[in-house]
């Protein structure tokens, strides 16, 4: 029993990101279980014709390519069920299954090799009971255009009626593998047929290619969804393989290849070659692809199977905004610490400016990400009478999210209001803000190497209340004001789609909230520079978020029917334990600055740093 995100790992070796080696709530699966063609034979053609189809070498142990085909990539080594049923030998049930034939057509004019349906008898004859974790995968169509193409005569027209019944052949199988119980299918369609090798030489063998896998395509959408709709219990995934293919063959360096139009076999020097050097062709023959075109295939059926839990990851967009916020309340704190520590006198318009840089680890379910971001903010604020401090701030900050499956750059606008007063001794102060966030260019690394899906933005609210007490103590020069503080903060932001090669997560929008303690001894001791009033200052403190919550995100996959997908979020934490050091000086009666550093510990942000410099003019 393998995890979707093990056998995204196991792949990533060959080529995938590391990215894809952390999946936020992995689904366990049971075995894989296929039925096709020769895209998806193991060798079962191979073994029912004694060796002898497809001949190998040059083919690689039965198999229509120079190594493996995508079913093996997607859980290891699978059983020759297909030719162990038409040999009365019975398999081990628990075990992948390949059921796929070379030559299969979608329906059973042919006996050897047997079509599709008659695959899924083999399978009811030798178990024909899925387990609650089984993956099935059905691909198949090519052959049956193919020999479409090959009629004499035949017309536009006649492909398109051909194609269309071909697709609804599948569709047919995919509604019976759902009503024998299959609880997840991955049904692919085929690539554009006009830029194989078999088709590509001509334009009018490239039209009549294009016109049948055109056509085929859409009809096995139509048709897949319908049998979604028809068999809610078996979640259903259309694996758009047409728009990848498309994309290598136009530029197939992107990907790793040199060659996406010849077949391998036909170039001497690539026929001769190692596996390696042949792996640089997309295709292996004239309709193959090669064992690194499979891997890619594989890579996308993955993609496409654990997009739920890659979704996941938009998690950091709720931290990471939630920490700017949290960041604009604490500056409104300390604002109103240092005025009223002053009595006061240090009130009027300031400016500042400061940076944030955020290593967040890798979580139970969301992967880390690093995460930096600069804030401008502009205030004022006044005494009214001898003890009460009012004052509110504006506020722009940009940063950007990295080294993540996904990433963004972010842009917040952000307002708030504060008031603090004495009470016999204590100061207490209370704030309140808004911002709106902006979340641009966001991609996502897929798990098919070199395709990173992007081109989406989106907005979030943001809303927050907090109060703090603190207590001023002097001793001599030094002053000690231990501080406690309470922050509700609220963030909402909208849904979006991806867009690009893999698979389109459609992410819905979603609501989070946290409340923020800390805990802090700031320290301040007077002294002079350069003849001015200055102090040096400290903290210790600890701060984070005290609730936990089951917030997570919806999403769905565009262009397939597959269910939608629920992925909770790892708990949302503040930066633990920080300590920092800053200095403050008066330059002139009229204008007053200070610098000031921190940095945080916790068990979710590895390490997080914060540096502020502020500039005070009283008028």
């Amino acid at each position: 029993m393998l995890r979707y995100r093990h056998m995204a790992c196991a792949l990533s070796g060959a080529s995938l990101l590391a990215f894809s080696c952390v999946a936020a709530g992995a689904q366990d699966i049971g075995s894989v279980i296929s039925f096709g063609d020769s895209l998806s034979d193991n060798g079962n053609l191979y073994a029912a014709t004694g060796g002898t189809t497809p001949p190998s070498p040059p083919y690689f142990n039965g198999h229509y390519s120079n190594g493996q085909v995508f079913t093996e990539y997607l859980n290891g080594p699978m059983q020759q069920a297909g030719a162990a049923t038409l040999g009365g030998v019975a398999i081990d049930p628990t075990a992948n299954q390949n059921y796929a034939f070379g030559g299969a057509r979608t329906d059973t004019l042919t006996a050897l090799p047997p079509g599709v349906p008659t695959q899924i008898g083999f399978f009811q004859a030798q178990d024909g009971v899925f387990a609650s974790n089984d993956l099935v995968t059905l691909y198949a169509g090519a052959n049956d255009l193919f020999a479409i193409l090959a009629t004499p005569g035949v017309t536009p027209a006649d492909i398109v009626s051909g194609a269309s019944v071909a697709a609804q052949n599948v569709g047919t199988s995919a509604n019976t593998l759902s009503q024998l119980g299959a609880p997840t299918l991955a049904v692919l369609n085929l690539p554009d047929l006009g830029q194989i090798p078999r088709l590509n030489g001509s334009v009018q063998t490239q039209f009549v290619g294009t016109l049948a896998s055109g056509t085929f395509n859409a009809a096995l959408s139509d048709a897949v969804f319908a049998s979604a709709a028809a068999n809610p219990d078996t979640n259903t995934y259309l694996i758009d393989v047409e728009r990848v293919f498309s994309a290598i063959i136009a530029n197939p360096q992107q990907f790793g290849f040199t060659n996406a139009t010849d077949a391998c076999l036909d170039v001497p020097s690539c026929a001769a070659a190692s596996q390696a050097e042949q792996n640089q062709f997309l295709f292996f023959d004239s309709v193959h692809p090669t064992t690194a075109g499979h891997q890619l295939l594989a890579s996308l059926v993955l993609d496409y199977l654990t997009a739920g839990e890659q979704a996941v990851n938009v998690g950091s967009m709720s931290e990471t905004a939630i920490l700017d916020r949290y960041e604009g309340v604490s500056s409104a704190f300390d604002r109103s610490r240092l005025v009223l520590a002053d009595g006061g006198q240090g009130s009027g318009f300031y400016a500042s400016v400061g940076g944030n840089w955020y290593d967040r680890g890798d979580g139970e379910r969301m992967h880390g990400y690093d995460y930096d971001v600069g804030t401008v903010r502009f205030g004022y604020d006044t005494m009214i009478g001898e003890s009460y401090l009012v004052g509110g701030s504006v506020s722009y900050s940009g940063g950007s999210v990295d080294n993540s499956p996904i990433t963004y750059d972010t842009q917040a606008f952000a307002a708030d209001l504060y008031a603090a007063t004495m009470l016999r001794g204590f100061q207490l102060s209370a704030t309140a803000g808004i911002a709106h966030a902006d979340f641009n260019d966001i991609d996502r690394a897929t798990l098919v190497a070199g395709i990173t899906n992007g081109g989406a933005d989106t907005n979030a609210a943001l809303y927050d209340v907090g109060a703090e007490i603190a207590y001023p103590m002097a001793f001599g020069d030094l002053t000690a004001t231990p501080s406690l503080s309470l922050t509700y903060l609220h963030f909402d932001v909208d849904g979006f789609t991806e867009a690009g090669l893999g698979a389109r997560i459609r992410y819905e929008g979603y609501d989070r909230d946290a409340l923020f303690g800390a805990a802090n001894l700031n320290l301040a001791y007077a002294t002079e520079a350069f003849g001015r009033p200055a102090k040096l200052t400290g903290r210790i403190g600890y701060e984070d978020n005290l609730t936990s919550d089951d917030t997570g995100i919806v999403s769905t996959i565009s262009g397939s029917p597959s269910q939608a997908s629920f992925a909770e979020f790892d708990d949302l934490h503040g930066r633990g334990f920080v300590l920092g050091a800053g200095a403050e000086a008066s330059f002139t009666d009229m204008i007053a600055g200070s610098l000031s550093y921190s940095v945080g510990f916790s068990d979710t942000i590895d390490v997080s740093h914060a540096a502020k410099a502020l500039m005070t003019v009283k008028f």
